[in-house]
């Protein structure tokens, strides 16, 4: 068997961060910025394009 060879992580200062929310974690469906927003409606309308012209028809 191999011996371990790496290196211990070093132990990092944890730093909070604020998120624009105000709150950890993901942001809540009212909370989603505009810009995000319309990213994932861009990327589900390409997303149906690519299956319209597989299938035909959208999904």
């Amino acid at each position: 068997m191999k011996k371990d060879t790496r290196e211990p992580q070093d132990e990092r200062e944890f730093v909070e961060v604020e998120e624009p929310w105000g709150h950890p974690g993901p942001p809540r469906v009212d909370e989603v910025p505009t810009e995000v927003e319309a990213r994932r409606r861009d990327a589900t309308r390409r997303q149906q394009r690519m299956t319209r012209d597989k299938t035909g028809k959208a999904e």
